[in-house]
């Protein structure tokens, strides 16, 4: 994923440590920032001429879509403006990826009306929890999305929703059922570490 474009890293926050040979990355319009193991790259739709690039790579396969799910069926206003993955001799199809999405639409509801439609959709959702902490509140679960019969392609997400004074973040953290890897730790260090910086 050589094409994968690399910003310049912000200095950690006081009382925040990244884990060894993490990057702190934040996005060029300083709506977010998170820790990224050393060897993920990542593209930023705020930076300028990588727009173009992401929805290309978006547009190559399908896994990203999925990694949407299931708002991206729902909501025709969500849209991906940053994905980050990691480097794999494999191929993408077997590296894990993250996803930052906004939705103005989405915003529209509570966190116990998500709930609800997540709970009563078809998708295998676990550990639904909802974390109140003043502005950083948000949703997470963990959900099982399964792609067409012609492709063959089941991820698992752990996916955090964070509502705001206009627009919905969905931050989508995927894997591939087929990879052999056990992410436990960098999902949990990466979703730790990610803060929406405007309300």
């Amino acid at each position: 994923m050589a094409m994968l474009g690399r910003q310049p890293l912000v200095q950690i926050r006081f009382g925040t440590r990244a884990p060894i040979n993490w990057q702190e990355v934040t996005a060029a319009d300083q709506f977010f920032t998170l820790f990224l193991p050393s060897k993920w790259h990542w593209l930023d739709s705020a930076h300028a001429n990588q727009q173009r690039v992401l929805d290309d790579r978006i547009a190559e396969s399908n896994i990203y879509h999925l990694g949407s799910q299931p708002f991206v069926i729902e909501l025709d206003d969500l849209v991906v403006r940053f994905l980050a993955q990691e480097t794999s001799e494999s191929g993408d199809q077997d590296a894990a990826f993250l996803i930052v999405a906004t939705s103005d639409l989405l915003n529209r509801l509570n966190y116990d009306e998500v709930r609800a439609f997540l709970l009563s959709s078809d998708y295998a959702i676990s550990d639904v929890a909802f974390v109140e902490d003043y502005e950083k509140s948000h949703l997470r679960y963990e959900i099982r999305i399964d792609g067409s019969d012609q492709e063959s392609i089941s991820i698992n997400c752990r996916q955090m929703l964070i509502l705001g004074n206009s627009e919905a973040m969905l931050v989508s953290l995927c894997r591939p059922l087929t990879s052999a890897r056990n992410y436990e730790n960098t999902f949990v260090d990466i979703m730790n570490s990610f803060q929406r910086l405007r309300p």
